[in-house]
């Protein structure tokens, strides 16, 4: 099962997630949303996310990523031409 139907659709914070359902979440194979609450360690986006993103070291929000959500982590990066549409905490 993809890491992006897996995540599509569900309400839940998706919990400690394991670097290869990281990287399969940005990969640009992902379909055009994934709607979800993420909650990990880092994690790396160049897909469209709908929900909150909440990383306990980092987020890297890549040149095609978007968030419709809030973003919480202590390092949050944004490269030019990348999207949030909600509040940032970082810092």
């Amino acid at each position: 099962m993809a890491a992006a139907e897996w995540a599509a659709g569900k309400t839940e914070i998706v919990s400690v997630l394991q670097p290869t359902t990281v990287y399969a979440l940005a990969a640009p194979s992902t379909p055009d949303t994934v709607k979800a609450d993420l909650l990990a360690k880092s994690i790396t986006i160049s897909g469209i996310v709908t929900g909150n993103v909440k990383a306990l070291e980092r987020i890297d929000l890549r040149d095609t990523g978007s968030i419709s959500g809030d973003v919480t982590a202590p390092r949050f990066l944004m490269a030019d031409g990348a999207r949030v549409i909600g509040k940032v905490q970082a810092g």
